[in-house]
């Protein structure tokens, strides 16, 4: 049933998430009140009024993926993809919200305050980089360890839950194709010069990052915000993997 205050869109979309993936949904699937709410949020920010149709598109290929690497470790180890999934499954939620909240942040600063916005985009990149992708990731990049029989501890999550994303690199050598769908939107220059404080702002809505061993490069604004609408709207693909893994097994 519809809640009261909903936007049309959360209120289809269980209906669009379905008609999505319904070839990935397993006959014993059950979507439960946390799934649900889950698909809600993540259905309506990607659908969202004015957002263009390649953000679905998109979306719903790194979902496949993501998707892919999971089932294939789970066919391997399910126990193990089991036990790891639990330990970031409360965490999902939070870290989601902390970064909507980055993102709401940046996208209230008027467009005659470039300084603030640039800002304010890099603070939204960081929580993303470094609060919601080593979470959401996690479950996948072990999953797909697990899958190729690797070795590698790189592929093996600390005990928070949160795996180190250089792991999405290293998962390139043990791929068959050349495009890691985990990785769009990464860019360790970005975080580390906004992390260590190793960039100036500029005139003409542009900054300069640097770090210690590369650089400097010229930023402009419109870049900065198009990969963190690239990298969110790559984290909200993850997380709707995670949804079908979710209704896939939980009943197992």
């Amino acid at each position: 049933m519809p809640r009261k205050g909903q936007s049309p869109i959360a209120r289809i979309a269980l209906h669009q998430f379905r008609r999505s993936f319904d070839d990935l949904l397993r006959p014993q699937a059950h979507i439960n009140s946390f799934s649900q709410y889950l698909i809600q949020i993540v259905i309506e920010i990607v659908m969202w009024f004015g957002r263009p149709k390649d953000n679905y598109e998109n979306f719903e290929r790194t979902a496949r993926v993501a998707n892919h690497f999971l089932e294939s470790g789970n066919q391997k180890n399910p126990e193990a993809i089991a036990k790891n999934f639990i330990v970031v499954l409360d965490k999902i939620i939070p870290v989601l919200n902390t970064s909507r909240q980055a993102e709401a942040k940046a996208k209230q600063i008027l467009e005659n305050d470039p300084d603030t916005r640039i800002e304010n985009y890099l603070a939204y990149y960081k929580v993303m980089y470094e609060g919601l992708l080593p979470f959401i990731c996690s479950p996948i990049v072990f999953a797909f360890g697990v899958s190729r029989k690797s070795n590698n501890k790189a592929f093996v999550p600390e005990t928070d839950g949160k795996i180190d994303l250089s792991a999405i690199g290293k998962m390139n050598k043990l791929l068959a194709y050349s495009e890691n769908r985990l990785a769009i939107g990464l860019n360790n220059h970005l975080r580390n010069a906004y992390s260590h404080n190793n960039y100036r702002i500029l005139d003409d809505a542009q900054v300069q990052l640097r770090d210690r061993k590369w650089g400097p490069e010229i930023w402009h604004l419109e870049q900065i915000i198009s990969i963190c609408d690239q990298l969110w709207i790559n984290a909200l693909g993850i997380i709707c993997a995670l949804i079908l893994y979710d209704v896939n097994n939980r009943r197992i």
